[in-house]
């Protein structure tokens, strides 16, 4: 499913199909579980929408400023372990060794020119609860980027990568984000060939939304 915060957003038509795209995340970590896949979908990013990859000792906050300063990209694609709450002091994005709390988060400068798409992959989560869900819609209206995809629940790694890995590949045709997910999402519900992970169920998808712009 997704919804839509459009009262909290710009609702202006962006098309993204070309746009370019910086992937950072890392697979090890000293305080969270590691993510294996986090490597293989910014992989497939370079590969299919050459994307600038910020990976392990160079997935740092200075970095990300450093390519915010020179406007270098419209997508952001953040592969790591992240937590969000309805009080904003709580809520965070890990880089490396550091947390990015939401309230700096904001002072980045991703509107100058506005981040058309933030994705975040991997992130640990409350399990589907409200307190998450408003501490989520408030770091997507905060951050300052149009939309803002993620997952409300924690769902495996392999569903991740393949519901990501699709709604990029779907991305890159149709011309509307909330569109490239729902085709990623009814892709995943008709596959069959996982029988092993059972990686139609809807668990492996069906939480991931977007916040804020749809288009």
């Amino acid at each position: 499913f997704s919804f839509s915060s459009l009262s909290l957003t710009d609702t202006n038509y962006t098309d993204v199909r070309k746009a370019p795209v910086l992937a950072m995340g890392t697979e090890k970590f000293h305080q969270h579980r590691d993510l294996p896949y986090v490597p293989k979908l910014i992989e497939h990013l370079v590969n299919t929408w050459s994307a600038k990859a910020l990976e392990n000792e160079n997935f740092t906050i200075a970095n990300l400023q450093d390519e915010i300063n020179q406007k270098s990209f419209n997508i952001l694609h953040l592969g790591t372990h992240g937590k969000f709450r309805s009080n904003a002091n709580d809520s965070y994005i890990q880089f490396g060794k550091k947390r990015l709390g939401l309230g700096k988060f904001e002072t980045l400068g991703l509107e100058q020119p506005p981040v058309n798409l933030l994705v975040l992959s991997a992130c640990d989560t409350a399990l589907g609860n409200q307190q998450y869900e408003l501490g989520f819609a408030g770091f997507a209206y905060q951050s300052k980027v149009q939309s803002v995809l993620a997952s409300l629940l924690a769902v495996p790694q392999n569903g991740t990568f393949k519901l990501l890995k699709s709604f990029y590949d779907h991305l890159k045709v149709v011309p509307i984000k909330a569109e490239a997910l729902r085709l990623a999402q009814v892709e995943m519900l008709k596959d069959n060939t996982n029988t092993n992970n059972n990686l139609s169920h809807p668990y492996y998808w069906a939480w991931f939304t977007i916040v804020g712009n749809p288009w």
